[in-house]
């Protein structure tokens, strides 16, 4: 499932992991959690300055609660990507 304009990393509904990567697409960023058994959704950026420079940005977790990601005007340019989507 996809959560636009929502971000996900420790105490906003999931765990940091592994190491961010840049240089992605969002599409590349969806498929490289896909292949990871321990991600659970990963966090896309492209838009805000420093992701553009970047490449766009790509940050993996695990134990995502869709229901406790940050969703307000700070978390506009991020889309987080989670593989096995618990409702809220």
């Amino acid at each position: 499932m996809t959560f636009a304009g929502q971000n996900c990393w420790n105490g906003h509904g999931g765990v940091e992991y592994g190491s961010p990567a840049g240089n992605l697409t969002a599409s590349d960023c969806e498929a490289l959690c896909a292949k990871d058994a321990g991600c659970s959704c990963a966090v896309y950026c492209s838009e805000r300055k420093d992701c553009k420079a970047a490449g766009g940005m790509c940050w993996f977790r695990s134990e995502c609660v869709p229901a406790k990601f940050e969703k307000d005007s700070a978390t506009k340019d991020f889309t987080t990507y989670v593989k096995d989507a618990q409702p809220t």
